[in-house]
């Protein structure tokens, strides 16, 4: 891992980031991104490859920093819990609409998007098999990586969803878009568990990719931490992130 007033560099030498990459401290409050973060971004959301070594090295992180560890994600909880449910974090899903302390229950447990919805969504998914039509508790994600000339096709679908809901908004994501309430966002909830235990207090760290992250990124980098972007930090690879998650191993208990 490079040094903190480093960038890191390929085999050629030629820089790939401007953004320098803190050192593990005690004093770190750790929110991470999950899709282009922690993962490589797949070609549907089921198909990601998750190393099997990943949930051991966030349950490390997190032991070490005394708890303070979250995946803040646009996966809804039950995506989060099948590949990292055995590292014990909290878990933020569907970009700040929900969340969860290890042994507590979700903040939202039923879907509060428009139940009216369901029958365009239907004739939708039959009428474009190529698009994933991916549907949470609290919005919806319009995939068109296998298909990317259908995006306007998606977005069409998507204006004609929220014209009677104007408290719905549409987002642009990585090869999708996004269709969830306006005031939902990752900002927000990292701002809140900045305010709860074991996070108050703390040096806050959030790592992104996209456009989702950028409002979080933001507004850690203004409490004083580290708002870092995959492209600018770590070269836009998740193997990146995954080495500094095991950087931690260095510090050791708090108190030894």
């Amino acid at each position: 891992m490079a040094d903190a007033t480093e960038t890191a560099q390929d085999a050629a030498g030629e820089s790939l980031t401007d953004q320098a990459i803190p050192h593990p401290r005690h004093d770190m409050a750790v929110f991470l991104d999950f899709d282009g973060t922690l993962v490589d971004i797949a070609p549907a959301p089921d198909a990601i490859v998750v190393p099997p070594d990943l949930p051991r090295d966030l349950r490390r992180v997190c032991d070490l920093l005394g708890g303070a560890v979250a995946i803040v994600s646009g996966r809804p909880l039950s995506a989060l819990d099948r590949y990292l449910g055995s590292a014990g974090l909290v878990f933020v899903g569907e970009h700040g609409a929900i969340r969860r302390l290890p042994g507590d229950r979700p903040a939202l447990e039923a879907s509060e998007w428009p139940a009216g919805w369901d029958a365009a969504l239907d004739r939708f998914a039959a009428d474009y098999p190529a698009l994933v039509v991916e549907r949470k508790l609290s919005g919806i994600t319009l995939h068109y990586r296998l298909a990317p000339d259908l995006s306007e096709a998606a977005r069409r679908l998507g204006d004609e969803l929220i014209a009677a809901h104007p408290e719905y908004a549409i987002f642009p994501a990585k090869m999708a878009w996004e269709i969830r309430h306006r005031d939902i966002g990752k900002a927000s909830a990292v701002k809140f568990l900045m305010t709860q235990p074991p996070f108050a207090g703390r040096i806050p760290v959030f790592i992104g990719d996209d456009i989702a992250d950028e409002a979080a990124i933001a507004v850690v980098s203004r409490m004083g931490g580290h708002g870092l972007h995959m492209a600018k930090a770590f070269g836009s690879r998740p193997a990146r992130v995954r080495e500094w998650l095991k950087s931690f191993s260095t510090l050791g208990p708090e108190n030894s």
